[in-house]
């Protein structure tokens, strides 16, 4: 799940392969559905968040507004990773 996340916040041109973002987006659907990231979230989900964020939209519609929800089993893979990379700098 890490190989994905570190490839798709790699803002590098020469490091952008259509098919290998592919292969990792399958992988990750294959193997922890749970923790594919929510896009398309209702209205009042999104208000709630941009709310808990401390942001008010004005002048917008919420269907422009794109917000992704993060589920429990990303977030603990995050912070295992990151604990791992702090432990092994430090």
């Amino acid at each position: 799940m890490f190989g994905f996340y570190a490839l798709a916040v790699d803002f590098d041109d020469d490091d952008l392969n259509a098919e290998t973002l592919n292969k990792r987006i399958q992988s990750l659907l294959n193997n922890y559905p749970d923790a594919v990231p929510i896009e398309n979230l209702p209205a009042n989900e999104k208000n709630r968040k941009l709310k808990l964020m401390g942001i008010a939209p004005v002048g917008q519609f919420l269907n422009d507004i794109d917000i992704v929800s993060v589920p429990q089993a990303s977030k603990i893979v995050m912070y295992v990773t990151t604990r791992k990379l702090a432990c092994a700098l430090s």
